[in-house]
């Protein structure tokens, strides 16, 4: 009976060790290495999907040291050392195959040899794909003679890592003695293609090649040397100076019309006035002097001096008013004058207004 009981007791405890064994195991948190461990099979259980379709991902462009492959798992391409694809045995992917004719069952009893697939067209075997760009100066693959240029060659090549730029004369004939072709450091593909103290004999065509010997897996240039070339650049030409405008003053916000201003335009030169035609002056009447009485007699001299001064007070009206109008006279005709002509000088005063007062 105590080895029953005792049984059953080591057994309950055994049980609840292990539950508390396996629940503490459930509650721990994962740590950092765990976690991008689980993290990146998620990932590769995501992108393993029959559905992938590789032709919609983005090449990557891949320097010397590394080759465009998709991991086990993966369904995009990227970068890795050629060594580490090539440990392990990684293919690197070809163009498609060209479509397939659809069967055609009517088509095998008509001709029954085309049911042998040796009839049938063969994929071949797509070479890998190198690009290769060159680039320049801005004003173009021209230089001026004694002038130094240069041009860079860039190949790319996602699945080739032994493709490498090469420099080399039209006719892959070798580069003149003074012309320098450098492999420029870093992880791209790069080689420099220099030549100093241009001249004619160093005219004509570069060709750049990504050594694949594939005659599509190249670019070329014609360099043009001449007296007056656009590289460098030459100074800027003088420009004509523009003309002075007129200065305006400037606007006024609180003048809503300031062309009313004095002096807003520029002083416009004014026409010289014509010279007027002056009147001729006309002769003027001389005033005879009265007679003066002979002093004869002294009764007569009363007599005749009472009618002398009756005769003068008769006569001195008469004179004022001859000598009135005989000195109006010339004024009416050069006013009369001065109005045939144009009529300017209406309503002004004569020039001998003041004669007049003082007489």
């Amino acid at each position: 009976m105590k080895f029953v009981l005792v049984t059953i007791v080591l057994c309950a405890t055994i049980y609840v060790a292990y539950g508390m064994k396996l629940l503490a195991s459930s509650s721990r948190q994962l740590n950092r290495r765990e976690t991008k461990l689980v993290k990146r099979l998620v990932k590769r259980q995501a992108l393993n999907d029959p559905n992938c379709d590789r032709r919609t991902c983005n090449v990557p462009n891949c320097g010397k040291d590394f080759v465009a492959a998709a991991l086990p798992g993966e369904c995009c391409e990227k970068c890795v050392p050629w060594e580490y694809a090539s440990s392990l045995g990684l293919q690197y992917p070809q163009a498609p195959p060209p479509p397939q004719p659809a069967y055609d069952p009517r088509a095998q009893q008509a001709y029954p040899y085309n049911q042998y697939p040796y009839n049938q067209p063969q994929p071949q075997p797509q070479p890998q794909r190198v690009d290769v760009y060159i680039f320049g100066p801005e004003d173009g693959a021209r230089v001026s003679a004694g002038q130094s240029i240069y041009f860079d060659c860039e190949v790319v090549s996602p699945y080739n890592q032994y493709a490498q730029p090469r420099w080399s004369r039209s006719g892959n004939q070798p580069l003149p003695y003074k012309v320098q072709s450098t492999t420029l450091p870093g992880n791209r593909k790069l080689a420099r293609l220099a030549i100093p103290d241009a001249t004619q004999s160093d005219a004509g065509r570069y060709e750049c090649n990504g050594g694949t010997g594939n005659p599509n897996d190249q670019a070329s240039i014609d360099l043009q040397v001449t007296e007056g070339g656009y590289y460098p650049r030459q100074p800027a030409q003088p420009q004509p100076q523009p003309q002075a405008q007129p200065q305006y003053p400037p606007y006024d916000p609180y003048n809503q019309y300031p062309y009313n201003q004095p002096n807003y335009y520029p002083a416009q030169p004014q026409p010289q006035p014509q010279p007027q035609p002056q009147p001729r002056p006309q002769p003027q009447p001389q005033t005879q002097p009265p007679p003066q009485p002979a002093a004869d007699d002294g009764g007569n001299d009363e007599g005749d001096e009472g009618e002398d001064a009756g005769i003068d007070e008769d006569q001195e009206p008469a004179a004022e008013a001859t000598t009135t109008i005989k000195t109006t006279t010339p004024q009416a005709s050069a006013a009369q004058e001065e109005g045939g002509e144009g009529g300017e000088d209406e309503g002004e005063y004569p020039e001998d207004y003041t004669d007049n007062e003082k007489k």
